[in-house]
């Protein structure tokens, strides 16, 4: 790379401006300025996510809604394969957004992860600052981020909430347009009123929660009229789950499961939020010498540890505030489904993250920071369910707590008369080998629905 008379483009430490290539400080709303989505987080959420920026004013641009092969052929300039396939994705779509959209008197903002943990994603931030240097791009910031330490990109709770929101109603939405295409008598005039209904909730997300709830209630009416070639009930249904890295390897085994007249539910996004806030009382606890998550991540025990004067307070706070926003996330899950669940699409009754912390602890430790006990414990609790005719544990190679954690289920799993499949990929494709797993899931899923209508 050639020497460069700039210097690179940052966000200022209380998140309030760009400092841009030529030291200037630059509001977040100011025209110049983009928001960029590299996260495959799915149509809906990443709609309704564009929504909640927007709402601020903010120019807002995704780069795509799922992990695909042209991404990654864009990462290969940046990583070396040996990366997780979350931050191959990410890192892929960035740099097409730079050679295919990006302007150049633009300030671009690039949003990624910024999450201190014990697996790769921890050293993201590392990352992206060598990207950063080797892309010598003006006025281009690499590591946006939404968090409680940067108190959501210096917008506060609001923000969050908007946030929160987006995603809870992304996997509603998810679900229900999952159970249509597998079950509508006529699928593309389906899937165009869903997709007319869902404009509609989209747009409901600059206004307020009565707005939102008022959109919702209409979207479930509108969408319980499309004429269905079963019940929910008497269909199969299989979970693909995985942890936070799911979103982007399950699109194919999701199509595969549709075609096959099974209903594919991808496991929640929301729980991954959980899962993040959690982790805020979690070091606070072991910090304390407490272990078990229970104890953890009981909000009195944060409470009363705050009278402590040996207790780090700010440490207290935040473990105080992100158990408030777990609270926040069960709330509106149960607000929203219960208004959307009358649409008729809607199976799934999603797990809470104390329940799943509860279970994943009795088989390895929650305190290791990282997916694995997330990952083993909500298997060790859908599996219990009657709601599911297969499970599929999605992971890929280069995610070691993922991979960790698919060891320990496929021991679980041996017990349990559910069928079950652990799917190792090294992309979002499948193999022949993954179709083969697959099918057998789905064969079994079948019987097992029919034995259970009997």
């Amino acid at each position: 790379m050639n020497n460069i008379n700039f210097q690179q483009a940052k966000i200022s430490n209380d998140y309030k401006y760009i400092i841009d290539s030529d030291n200037n400080k630059v509001k977040l709303d100011d025209p110049r300025v983009v928001h960029i989505w590299p996260i495959a987080t799915g149509v809906p959420t990443t709609q309704l996510i564009k929504r909640a920026f927007e709402k601020r004013g903010w120019n807002f641009r995704f780069t795509t809604t799922e992990a695909n092969s042209k991404g990654l052929q864009y990462a290969k300039k940046l990583c070396s394969g040996r990366e997780c396939l979350s931050c191959i994705s990410m890192a892929g779509e960035t740099y097409r957004d730079i050679k295919e959209n990006r302007k150049e008197d633009e300030i671009s903002l690039y949003y990624n992860f910024d999450i201190i943990s014990s697996c790769q994603s921890g050293a993201w931030p590392y990352v992206w600052d060598t990207f950063s240097e080797r892309l010598n791009l003006k006025n281009a910031v690499f590591m946006g981020s939404t968090n409680l330490d940067n108190s959501y990109m210096g917008q506060g709770d609001a923000f969050a909430k908007d946030l929160l929101i987006a995603i809870v109603i992304g996997d509603i939405l998810d679900e229900a347009e999952a159970s249509l295409k597998c079950l509508a008598k006529d699928k593309e005039t389906a899937m165009a009123i869903m997709e007319s209904e869902n404009e509609k909730v989209y747009k409901s997300h600059l206004k307020g929660f009565k707005d939102i709830d008022l959109a919702l209630a209409e979207w479930a009416h509108n969408i319980s009229k499309i004429p269905l070639k079963a019940t929910i009930e008497e269909t199969p249904k299989v979970l693909i789950f995985g942890g936070m890295a799911v979103v982007f390897i399950h699109h194919q085994i999701s199509e595969y499961f549709l075609n096959e007249g099974v209903i594919p539910k991808v496991e929640e996004i929301s729980l991954g939020l959980s899962f993040i806030q959690a982790r805020y009382a979690v070091r606070y606890g072991i910090e304390r010498g407490i272990i078990d998550p229970s104890e953890q991540l009981e909000i009195k025990n944060i409470l009363f540890s705050m009278l402590n004067p040996k207790n780090n307070f700010q440490n207290a706070k935040k473990a105080l505030h992100a158990r408030i926003n777990m609270f926040g996330i069960d709330y509106l899950i149960k607000r929203f489904r219960k208004i959307a669940a009358k649409s008729g699409l809607l199976f799934y009754t999603p797990i809470p993250l104390m329940k799943v912390a509860k279970h994943g602890n009795k088989i390895v430790s929650y305190s290791t920071d990282a997916e694995t006990p997330l990952i083993a414990g909500y298997y060790d609790t859908v599996s219990k369910s009657k709601t599911f005719d297969g499970l599929v544990n999605a992971s890929y190679f280069t995610c070691l707590p993922s991979m960790n954690a698919q060891g320990i289920i496929r021991s679980l799993a041996s017990s349990s008369d559910i069928p079950f499949a652990g799917i190792d990929c090294d992309g979002p494709n499948i193999s022949a080998n993954h179709r083969r797993l697959l099918e057998t899931v789905a064969l079994r899923a079948k019987k097992m629905r029919k034995e259970k209508n009997k």
